[in-house]
């Protein structure tokens, strides 16, 4: 049913919108403070990220 698929993305989109809000304001925050190194290892261990190559 094309209604209920659509209500399911509707929800699905909100709750990953509740969950990230607090985190991605600390890291925001964080970064404006200039712990810019401290935030991006933060979110590379958070979401399991490589880290940068040197080019």
């Amino acid at each position: 049913d094309p209604k209920t698929a659509e209500r399911i993305e509707h929800l699905s989109r909100a709750l990953v919108k509740k969950l990230l809000h607090e985190p991605t304001l600390r890291l925001r925050e964080r970064a404006g403070g200039g712990e810019t190194d401290e935030a991006a290892t933060a979110i590379r261990a958070l979401f399991g990220l490589s880290t940068p190559r040197d080019p």
